[in-house]
Protein backbone atom coordinates (compact mmCIF):
# COMPACT_ATOMS: atom_id res chain seq x y z
CA UNK A 1 0.00 0.00 0.00
CA UNK A 2 0.92 3.29 -0.23
CA UNK A 3 1.91 5.78 2.35
CA UNK A 4 -0.23 6.25 5.57
CA UNK A 5 -2.37 9.46 5.54
CA UNK A 6 -2.48 9.54 1.79
CA UNK A 7 -6.22 11.05 0.34
CA UNK A 8 -7.78 11.07 -2.77
CA UNK A 9 -10.69 13.76 -3.08
CA UNK A 10 -13.46 12.25 -5.30
CA UNK A 11 -16.75 13.87 -7.08
CA UNK A 12 -18.53 12.57 -3.75
CA UNK A 13 -15.98 11.52 -0.77
CA UNK A 14 -12.81 11.85 0.38
CA UNK A 15 -11.08 8.46 0.85
CA UNK A 16 -7.67 8.12 3.16
CA UNK A 17 -5.71 5.56 3.83
CA UNK A 18 -5.42 5.92 7.60
CA UNK A 19 -3.48 2.59 8.61
CA UNK A 20 -1.23 -0.22 7.11
CA UNK A 21 -4.38 -2.14 6.37
CA UNK A 22 -7.41 0.71 7.15
CA UNK A 23 -9.05 2.51 4.80
CA UNK A 24 -11.73 5.47 5.33
CA UNK A 25 -14.36 6.39 3.46
CA UNK A 26 -16.28 10.20 4.05
CA UNK A 27 -18.49 10.94 2.07
CA UNK A 28 -18.81 14.54 1.42
CA UNK A 29 -22.28 16.13 2.57
CA UNK A 30 -25.39 16.48 0.77
CA UNK A 31 -23.96 14.90 -2.17
CA UNK A 32 -26.47 12.34 -3.81
CA UNK A 33 -25.09 8.72 -3.56
CA UNK A 34 -25.31 7.06 -7.27
CA UNK A 35 -23.21 4.55 -8.98
CA UNK A 36 -21.54 6.30 -10.60
CA UNK A 37 -19.81 7.76 -7.18
CA UNK A 38 -19.38 4.50 -5.40
CA UNK A 39 -17.64 3.09 -8.78
CA UNK A 40 -14.98 6.16 -8.75
CA UNK A 41 -14.64 5.84 -5.15
CA UNK A 42 -13.77 2.08 -5.37
CA UNK A 43 -11.25 3.04 -7.70
CA UNK A 44 -9.84 5.69 -5.88
CA UNK A 45 -9.42 2.65 -3.09
CA UNK A 46 -7.91 0.34 -5.55
CA UNK A 47 -5.36 2.23 -6.49
CA UNK A 48 -4.38 3.09 -2.68
CA UNK A 49 -4.42 -0.42 -1.74
CA UNK A 50 -2.21 -1.65 -4.58
CA UNK A 51 -3.64 -5.03 -3.85
CA UNK A 52 -2.78 -4.98 -0.38
CA UNK A 53 -5.41 -6.62 2.32
CA UNK A 54 -7.26 -4.59 4.45
CA UNK A 55 -10.42 -3.26 6.35
CA UNK A 56 -13.02 -0.35 5.17
CA UNK A 57 -14.82 2.32 7.37
CA UNK A 58 -17.41 4.20 5.16
CA UNK A 59 -19.62 7.07 6.94
CA UNK A 60 -22.17 8.72 5.18
CA UNK A 61 -23.43 11.44 7.90
CA UNK A 62 -27.28 13.01 6.99
CA UNK A 63 -30.16 12.07 4.88
CA UNK A 64 -29.36 12.17 0.67
CA UNK A 65 -30.75 11.20 -2.32
CA UNK A 66 -29.69 7.44 -3.07
CA UNK A 67 -29.98 6.36 -6.96
CA UNK A 68 -31.79 2.82 -6.79
CA UNK A 69 -29.15 1.77 -9.54
CA UNK A 70 -27.18 1.58 -6.64
CA UNK A 71 -28.98 -1.10 -5.18
CA UNK A 72 -29.07 -3.11 -9.05
CA UNK A 73 -25.50 -2.74 -8.84
CA UNK A 74 -22.56 -5.35 -6.90
CA UNK A 75 -19.72 -3.04 -6.43
CA UNK A 76 -17.57 -5.82 -5.05
CA UNK A 77 -17.87 -8.83 -7.49
CA UNK A 78 -14.39 -8.31 -9.20
CA UNK A 79 -11.87 -11.17 -8.02
CA UNK A 80 -9.42 -8.28 -6.86
CA UNK A 81 -11.54 -6.68 -4.02
CA UNK A 82 -12.67 -10.25 -3.22
CA UNK A 83 -8.97 -11.38 -2.61
CA UNK A 84 -8.30 -8.10 -0.41
CA UNK A 85 -11.30 -6.24 1.36
CA UNK A 86 -11.69 -8.16 5.02
CA UNK A 87 -13.98 -6.17 6.42
CA UNK A 88 -16.29 -2.96 5.88
CA UNK A 89 -18.35 -0.93 8.22
CA UNK A 90 -20.68 1.35 7.20
CA UNK A 91 -21.57 4.44 9.42
CA UNK A 92 -25.11 5.57 8.62
CA UNK A 93 -27.61 8.24 9.91
CA UNK A 94 -31.15 8.26 9.97
CA UNK A 95 -33.65 5.03 9.78
CA UNK A 96 -33.42 4.98 5.92
CA UNK A 97 -30.02 4.63 5.01
CA UNK A 98 -28.99 1.62 7.44
CA UNK A 99 -31.94 -0.56 5.96
CA UNK A 100 -30.99 0.27 2.23
CA UNK A 101 -27.49 -0.99 3.33
CA UNK A 102 -28.47 -4.16 5.49
CA UNK A 103 -31.13 -4.87 2.28
CA UNK A 104 -28.08 -4.15 -0.29
CA UNK A 105 -25.57 -6.96 1.46
CA UNK A 106 -28.46 -9.22 2.13
CA UNK A 107 -29.28 -9.12 -2.08
CA UNK A 108 -25.36 -9.47 -2.39
CA UNK A 109 -23.78 -11.46 -0.33
CA UNK A 110 -19.93 -10.88 0.01
CA UNK A 111 -17.09 -12.56 0.77
CA UNK A 112 -16.09 -10.24 3.66
CA UNK A 113 -17.56 -9.63 6.56
CA UNK A 114 -19.78 -5.85 6.30
CA UNK A 115 -21.40 -4.51 9.77
CA UNK A 116 -23.60 -1.57 9.83
CA UNK A 117 -23.49 0.84 12.83
CA UNK A 118 -25.20 4.10 13.94
CA UNK A 119 -21.64 5.51 15.79
CA UNK A 120 -17.97 5.55 14.34
CA UNK A 121 -17.05 4.32 17.58
CA UNK A 122 -18.71 1.16 17.53
CA UNK A 123 -17.88 0.37 14.01
CA UNK A 124 -13.93 1.03 14.66
CA UNK A 125 -14.34 -0.73 17.70
CA UNK A 126 -15.69 -3.97 14.93
CA UNK A 127 -12.89 -3.14 12.40
CA UNK A 128 -10.23 -3.56 14.73
CA UNK A 129 -11.15 -7.10 15.70
CA UNK A 130 -11.88 -7.93 12.02
CA UNK A 131 -8.84 -6.70 11.33
CA UNK A 132 -6.90 -8.51 13.98
CA UNK A 133 -8.52 -11.77 12.71
CA UNK A 134 -7.60 -11.59 9.24
CA UNK A 135 -4.64 -9.45 9.01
Amino acid sequence: MTDIHLTEETATAFITRTGPHFIETRFKPDIPIDAKGMVENIRARRRMCDGEPHVMLTVVEGDRYFDPEVMRTNFYELPEDRAVIRAIALVLDGDLLPAIARLYFAYFPQTFRTGVFRTEQEAREWLAEEQAAVI
